[in-house]
């Protein structure tokens, strides 16, 4: 099991991060004009990571064996939002965390609380 989760974590350094870097650094030092989409795709791909690295480190304190599962699932989101479809990170960012839908019950559940709401 040792094994396989430092495979694992070998594997979320070259997804997670050292494929990003590379394509965000080479975005950044190429001379000539990125498409818009480019440079969206990684900005909101950084956001994400730092968001999905808050969530799985507030779910470390579940018990030991399944921070395998949590390494393969963080590992597979991170994929997903490099290698999904045309622009993983875009999609999520468009079609869950900007739709009003997503937030407005709890938003809604916000403004009812004495200290934040009228």
């Amino acid at each position: 099991m040792n094994i396989l989760y430092f495979l694992l974590s070998v594997v979320e350094i070259i997804v997670g991060i050292l494929v990003p870097a590379y394509a965000t650094l080479s975005l950044i030092t190429n001379q000539r004009k990125p498409a818009n989409d480019e440079n969206r795709k990684w900005g909101t791909y950084w956001i994400l990571y730092v968001v999905i690295k808050i969530v799985f480190e507030w779910l470390s304190f579940l018990p030991n064996f399944l921070s395998g599962i949590l390494l393969l699932i963080r590992v597979a989101v991170l994929a997903n939002l490099i290698f999904g479809r045309a622009y993983g990170a875009l999609d999520v960012w468009e079609n869950i965390l900007c739709k009003k839908e997503t937030w407005a019950p709890l938003t809604q559940q916000l403004r009812n609380l004495p200290f934040i709401g009228k």
